[in-house]
């Protein structure tokens, strides 16, 4: 399984204003560090919950539907529907899908009718239900089903919950003060409430 950003997401989670005042910074020599902070640390908090924070462009590419939905139903057509069950992204929170694609035997990708599933907006990790009993099964062997869809909070800052905010700000303090990366752990209080739980 392999993800790929599509469409990066339009701002960042917190402000480069935002982020002088936290340093208390007022100059601007240090602008692109500040910004570069900001982005990284994003990007780490969100690989590490599994999350986009600001709406966020994704495709994610799949040999075969996961196990658990496998059927023990023999299929004579190579492209015939034989897996069930609820698909599960790599990130979330879901805001919706715009196209899920399976490969035929020549390889060619055929778009899925959007009204035989149905995403589950908000779910994290992102979920897509079949309506059908089963879905198509890919026609080759590796990177038959694609999947593209869009995740995260909102458009804006102001959607992302305070929490994750706060932990962006905090490792760009950290990081601007040590010139280094800070470990998560610093701002682990404020991640804990977003991590999946595992069972």
């Amino acid at each position: 399984m392999t993800l790929t950003l599509t469409t990066p997401p339009a701002v960042e989670p917190v402000t480069l204003d935002e982020a002088k005042a936290q340093l208390r910074v007022t100059y601007t020599d240090e602008d692109a560090l500040i910004g570069a902070l900001i982005t990284s640390a994003r990007q780490r908090i969100e690989a590490e919950l599994g999350v986009a924070m600001i709406a966020t462009g994704f495709r994610e590419t799949h040999d075969a539907w996961p196990l658990e939905t496998r059927t023990a139903v023999p299929v004579t057509d190579p492209f015939a529907a034989f897996s069930a069950g609820p698909i599960r992204l790599r990130r979330g929170p879901l805001i919706g899908v715009s196209a899920i694609a399976v490969a035929d035997g020549a390889a060619a990708f055929q778009a899925m009718n959007p009204l035989s599933y149905a995403a589950e907006p908000a779910s994290r990790p992102g979920r897509i239900v079949p309506y059908d009993v089963a879905w198509p099964v890919p026609g080759v062997r590796q990177a038959g089903i694609r999947i593209d869809y869009t995740a995260g909070y909102g458009p804006g800052e102001g959607d992302v919950p305070a929490p994750l905010r706060q932990a962006i700000l905090q490792l760009v303090a950290d990081g601007f003060e040590h010139r280094s990366d800070p470990p998560l752990s610093t701002v682990e209080p404020w991640l804990a409430p977003f991590r999946r739980a595992r069972l």
